[in-house]
């Protein structure tokens, strides 16, 4: 679903803000990620990249983690209220997440039975109607099989290690949300794992909530997971 013209209009404010923010602490910005493609490819969670000019400066506003004149560290930048997505991800075979698990012959093979599945599906309801004419209530025969189908995969640990190593990795070096810049935790893999459904959408894995949502209004639309933090 794209993003509404509110929506748009905050962000773009926000980024202004910070780079006026930035001429306080010592930095300037180099480079723009732009809407998202860039660091969807290189799998990070960047919207701009920044470069210490005034290293005294600029560590003075962080405890235990220095920089000297010349570093250059990514940032993403976050509404204060809109950091609770951590990424957005694809459910098919070449989603960057399940390209990292080192799926087995077994688990391609219930992929591809997922895939079929959710195309029987959409044909039967029509892949050119939306949503809200054949019932938004429809969408829980695809949910649920996306839904069961990780829920299965996230019970071994490779799997959840994979998780996690995902979306640590993806982390930017800074975060910016509402007025407040600080280095992200890495999240650490908890010794047990719960996995279990949450609702009629989400998919709890330990630290992380995986919601699956169609991408767009229309039956054909591909679907998607947003990877949040589980409070």
């Amino acid at each position: 679903m794209s993003k509404t013209t509110t929506q748009l209009q905050k962000e773009d404010e926000h980024t202004e803000k910070f780079k006026k923010y930035l001429s306080k602490i010592g930095c300037c910005d180099i480079k723009n990620w732009g809407p998202g493609q860039e660091n969807k490819k290189l799998n990070k969670d960047a919207d701009i990249t920044i470069k210490v000019e005034d290293s005294t400066l600029f560590n003075s506003c962080f405890k235990n983690h220095f920089w000297k004149n010349g570093d250059e560290l990514t940032v993403s930048l976050k509404t204060l209220g809109g950091n609770f997505t951590s990424a957005n991800l694809g459910t098919g075979i070449q989603s960057y997440l399940y390209q990292t698990m080192s799926l087995d012959q077994e688990e391609k093979l219930a992929m591809d039975e997922l895939k079929t599945g959710v195309k029987i599906i959409k044909k039967k309801l029509g892949m050119y109607s939306r949503w809200e004419e054949v019932g938004n209530e429809k969408k829980l025969l695809i949910k649920d099989l996306l839904m069961l189908f990780n829920y299965h995969l996230f019970q071994y640990r490779p799997h959840q290690e994979a998780l996690y190593n995902f979306m640590n990795s993806r982390q930017s070096d800074l975060k910016y949300v509402g007025d407040k810049l600080f280095v992200p935790e890495q999240i650490k893999i908890p010794n047990k794992i719960d996995v279990y459904e949450k609702g009629d959408d989400s998919l709890i894995v330990g630290h992380w909530k995986l919601r699956f949502k169609s991408s767009g209004g229309w039956v054909k639309n591909s679907w998607k997971i947003n990877v949040e933090f589980n409070q």
